[in-house]
């Protein structure tokens, strides 16, 4: 992952990097003794107010 936002241009790597916090954020939750289905929910709704900004 960090040799593509290395490669990318330099304003992709700022949307990569926030792409990126996201994800390692709903790997921890998955770790975590949560069940996953809030979490998925979780994921859901922030994915789709996120790409109602863009």
């Amino acid at each position: 992952m960090e040799d593509c936002i290395r490669r990318s241009s330099v304003s992709n790597q700022r949307r990569l990097r926030g792409l990126q916090f996201v994800i390692e954020a709903l790997l921890c939750q998955q770790r975590s003794s949560e069940p996953s289905a809030p979490a998925n929910a979780r994921a859901l709704h922030f994915r789709r107010s996120h790409s109602s900004v863009d």
